[in-house]
């Protein structure tokens, strides 16, 4: 019996080793074939995308009613008052389009997308908001039926050396607002492209020998404890796009794969230089950050192309608090970190950063900012991602226009702001960091 038995045995063996082995499968995650896994992927993008235009859609139902929107009226100024506007070119064209919304760029996906948005400078908002306004569907001819006075004139070139150049002069500027007296004045309201009053003339701000003129509130894109001054979004890379292609551009950010930890794209000047200089060598020396030097031919492609592949993008202050950035990271899909606490106070009509960004304050963890942002658990991080996507559209200044349908217009930057200036002269709220 042992004989047979080993025998046998014997012969088992060498039946298996003779055997040729399997062909090896190509497998992929989980232990799947890669066809498979593959069909698993696809299966998940499309349910994330599902998703998120479930959230668009939900997010970009109609929060306001006719009643909420002011009428106003808005003062027929020369083209002396502004610096800059656009109406010289045909509505609609493209040569319009470039001036308000700025040149056309391409932006490229890891799935093999491309897609175009426009690349606005980051004083422009003037020239959009009086574009905006003469479209505005409230905008009244007489001035009694008006319930807001809109000033359109403003600077957005200037520099330190010429901050007043070309003003018309004082009592020109004063004379053509024709309404405005002491029962109107609070409720006339002015655009500065510029942080705080940088961007208008000294007839329109400051002007002590008036307490009129101290009534006037002003719209900046930025505005920290100032009273009488509402920060409202700088124009985004979002900005001049349909409801359609809004929402084709903030679906594929949400889903485009990020392959950084941190992205940076800052120079080194203002008070916080040494913040700045900090955070540069942190990102080169870690092998997941990425850094657009100012160097580069076209830093703003750059910068766009490396948000799109990093989860957190950095934005520290520098001339002053506010950044452009911080709402261009947002509509790319990119979490912004923000460094002081008085960042999370902009813009608090349109989004509440606190809810969008990373918040890293203390200087311990200023010099460890790779290692803090490493520690966010990726239930927080999907959190924020889904919390940006909700605010987006809010942040942006649409296309718009006479011609354009209910499918394509949707609330933006410009409806939020004007619903809720109209909101706070009527309550008299004129300090915006209590809203």
């Amino acid at each position: 019996v042992a004989l047979t038995f080993t025998f046998a045995l014997f012969l088992c063996v060498e039946a298996g080793w003779k055997a040729p082995f399997p062909e090896p499968r190509d497998v992929g995650p989980r232990g799947l074939t890669q066809p498979a896994a593959d069909s698993l992927v696809e299966q998940k993008a499309s349910t994330l995308r599902s998703a998120a235009y479930a959230t668009l859609e939900e997010t970009q139902a109609r929060r306001f009613s006719d009643s909420d929107y002011p009428k106003v009226y808005m003062y027929d100024l020369g083209k002396e008052f502004r610096e800059t506007d656009c109406s010289d070119f045909p509505a609609e064209s493209q040569r319009k389009q470039e001036c308000l919304f700025g040149p056309m760029v391409d932006l490229s996906f890891s799935n093999g997308k491309q897609l175009k948005c426009r690349s606005p400078g980051q004083f422009d908002l003037g020239r959009i908001f009086f574009d905006k306004m003469q479209s505005y569907r409230r905008l009244v001819a007489s001035p009694e039926h008006a319930d807001l006075f809109f000033i359109p004139s403003y600077r957005d070139q200037h520099n330190r050396d010429t901050k007043y150049y070309g003003c018309p002069k004082h009592a020109a500027s004063k004379r053509a607002l024709a309404h405005f007296n002491y029962t109107t004045a609070s409720r006339h309201f002015i655009v500065s492209p510029r942080v705080s009053t940088n961007g208008l003339c000294p007839a329109y701000v400051g002007d002590r020998s008036s307490p009129n003129v101290q009534k006037i509130s002003v719209l900046t894109i930025e505005a920290i404890l100032t009273e009488g001054a509402f920060s409202i979004p700088y124009p985004t890379i979002a900005s001049g796009m349909t409801r359609g292609e809004l929402n084709e551009l903030l679906v594929e950010s949400r889903l485009e794969k990020r392959a950084f930890l941190a992205t940076g794209s800052f120079g080194f000047h203002g008070p916080w230089i040494q913040l700045r200089s900090s955070l540069y060598d942190q990102c080169q020396q870690a092998h997941d950050c990425l850094h657009s030097s100012l160097s580069e031919q076209d830093v703003y492609s750059s910068y766009r192309h490396n948000s799109l592949r990093s989860t957190f993008c950095l934005e520290p202050p520098g001339d002053s608090l506010s950044r452009k950035g911080i709402l261009d990271s947002m509509v790319l899909g990119c979490i912004p970190v923000l460094f002081q606490p008085l960042q999370a106070g902009l813009w608090p009509w349109h989004v509440p950063l606190g809810d969008v960004a990373v918040m890293l304050e203390t200087p311990h963890k200023h010099n460890n900012v790779m290692q803090e942002l490493r520690k966010i658990k990726a239930e927080r991080i999907k959190e924020l991602q889904e919390n940006i996507l909700k605010f987006a559209t809010r942040i942006t200044y649409g296309r718009g226009g006479e011609g354009s349908s209910i499918e394509d217009s949707y609330e933006d930057a410009f409806d939020t702001t004007l619903v809720n200036i109209w909101r706070s002269i009527k309550n008299k709220k004129t300090k915006q960091w209590e809203a």
